[in-house]
């Protein structure tokens, strides 16, 4: 059995920052769920499709218009595999 970690929740000492990096896992809330729970996921969903139109995602910046499902330079569409 590693020894390393004291408990589920117990990050080890040399992780622990003093207390000031790792929260314990009841304690966490990932920044999409604060987000949601804020109500501005939904606008910066919208912000993301609407960056579609004029497409400036990679450095190539080529302006394409990838909502209407224009292929740019990085052979992209609408939908981009990740």
């Amino acid at each position: 059995m590693n020894t390393f970690f004291r408990s589920r929740d117990a990050a080890p000492v040399e992780l622990n920052g003093g207390g000031r990096f790792v929260l314990p896992r009841k304690d966490f809330v990932p920044a999409y769920v604060k987000a949601f729970d804020e109500g501005i996921l939904r606008g910066r969903a919208n912000e993301a499709v609407e960056s579609l139109r004029s497409c400036r995602v990679c450095p190539r910046d080529c302006e394409i218009d990838r909502f209407n499902n224009k292929i740019g330079v990085c052979k992209s569409g609408r939908l981009a595999r990740v």
